[in-house]
């Protein structure tokens, strides 16, 4: 059971990382964890990009699993931490978050979204582009999601299930790379209208 305690760490640790310009490397093997990365981007960041499958970081879901894994009052300080940094980030009319799905987006899209009445803000304002590939393209489903930054920090998951992955920092061959994909990926995602009504 991971804590809040080890997960402020962890926080830490990134930080010192991205701050030495050195490449390196973090693991992170749970959800508490993706949060905490999450958190750490929307932190250090003024443009993110997400490749997610139905932007499940926000959804009561991912923090019901985060609850359960850490318990229930460290569960709620460490999402309390994410939602906090990703309120913050949003209040800046200067930052943005671009997002592509996996899946295409139904009329229910936004209904369990925690911080949902700010996504939906943020939306309207155009802070967050939303996109989704088709369902024709089969070859998506082959690609493990990925965030990364414009302050060239690279979260990869390993396991779309268990959201274990890889966050990467300061190697620009490497966010080069991620950041092509993203861009590929954009030129055959389509934007969500179902939450713009």
């Amino acid at each position: 059971m991971t804590t809040y305690k080890e997960i402020e760490a962890y926080y830490k640790d990134l930080e010192e990382a991205y701050n030495s310009k050195q490449e390196s490397n973090r693991f992170n093997k749970d959800r508490s964890h993706n949060a905490t990365i999450f958190r750490f981007m929307l932190d250090k960041s003024k443009e993110i990009y997400m490749f997610c499958g139905e932007l499940s970081i926000l959804r009561c879901g991912f923090k019901e699993h985060v609850v359960k894994d850490c318990g229930e009052s460290d569960g709620e300080k460490i999402m309390k931490a994410m939602y906090d940094s990703f309120t913050r980030f949003l209040s800046d009319d200067g930052k943005k978050i671009h997002i592509i799905l996996e899946k295409s987006a139904s009329s229910d899209f936004v209904s369990d979204l925690v911080p949902k009445d700010f996504f939906m803000k943020a939306l309207k304002r155009r802070q967050i582009e939303l996109r989704a590939l088709g369902d024709n393209l089969t070859s998506k489903e082959g690609l493990d999601h990925f965030t990364f930054t414009d302050t060239q920090i690279v979260r990869i998951e390993q396991n779309k299930i268990e959201h274990s992955a890889i966050c990467t920092m300061n190697e620009v061959q490497y966010f080069n790379k991620i950041k092509t994909t993203f861009d590929n990926l954009n030129r055959f995602a389509v934007p969500v209208n179902c939450c713009n009504d």
